[in-house]
């Protein structure tokens, strides 16, 4: 009798322990909504279904060439092919890092006149990449590639690259008809082993004399250097609005 009460009490003990059945419920429709909010986070969205000759021809060359200069117009995904390329291949381990730069020239400031760090500084005014990189990856994933000593995802101006060495690493130089061939000399012989960088850029489109861009997709073809790939982007490639298709060709048509 005494050994039936003891039972008796220890179930009642387990079973005040437990949470009612409405909490463990809401416990559990809480968990479930994370879960869902985690996996919605980690929906990498990478179609990367090319839309043009050029674009198709664009990724050929990201799969088989260790330079890559997509020249041409506004418009065209330059930009979001490179960028959608480079998450997919941080999230699968081909690289390691992924580094955006582009040149102060044009922006009307300085990168040291903006507030914060250089990273902060530089998102301002690579916040097109980096957009793009949160639409492919989501929020969290970018947040995540930013943190630490050692970040996955590096925002530099090219002033800074001088020096440096990338070693499977992607490095992404936007708005490179800004640079002069100089520049762009200094930052070409930096690539690593197992790494990709790729030139954007639109040579109509400049605020300096010089056409660096230009000068180097001319001097990589007359020397025949393979291990380069050029696209040059024209007009028939524009994927965005009818407006600004019809908008950029008048542009261009009109030599502004």
């Amino acid at each position: 009798m005494g050994k039936r009460r003891r039972n008796d009490d220890y179930d009642e003990m387990l079973e005040s322990l437990e949470p009612p059945a409405e909490e463990r419920r809401r416990k559990s429709k809480k968990t479930d909504r994370r879960k869902e909010k985690f996996a919605e986070e980690r929906k990498w969205s990478f179609d990367l279904k090319p839309k043009t000759e050029n674009q198709r021809l664009a990724m050929k060359y990201f799969a088989s060439k260790p330079m890559v200069v997509l020249e041409g117009s506004a418009g065209s995904g330059k930009s979001t092919l490179a960028t959608a390329w480079a998450c997919r291949k941080l999230v699968d381990g081909s690289f390691d890092r992924f580094v955006v730069t582009r040149n102060a020239i044009g922006i009307g400031k300085s990168v040291g006149f903006f507030p914060g760090t250089a990273t902060e500084k530089c998102s301002i005014w690579m916040a097109n990449v980096l957009g793009m990189c949160r639409n492919f990856v989501g929020k969290g994933t970018v947040d995540l590639w930013m943190k630490g000593e050692s970040p996955k995802l590096v925002l530099e101006p090219t002033e800074v690259l001088r020096g440096q060495s990338f070693e499977r690493t992607m490095v992404l130089i936007e708005e490179a008809q800004q640079l002069s061939i100089e520049e762009i000399k200094c930052i070409s012989t930096r690539l690593g082993e197992n790494s990709l960088m790729v030139f954007t850029g639109d040579t109509r489109q400049r605020d300096i004399q010089t056409n660096g861009l230009d000068s180097f997709c001319r001097m990589v073809e007359k020397n025949r250097i393979d291990e380069v790939g050029v696209v040059r982007f024209t007009d028939d490639d524009i994927v965005r609005s009818g407006l600004v298709r019809k908008l950029v060709k008048m542009f261009n048509r009109e030599g502004i």
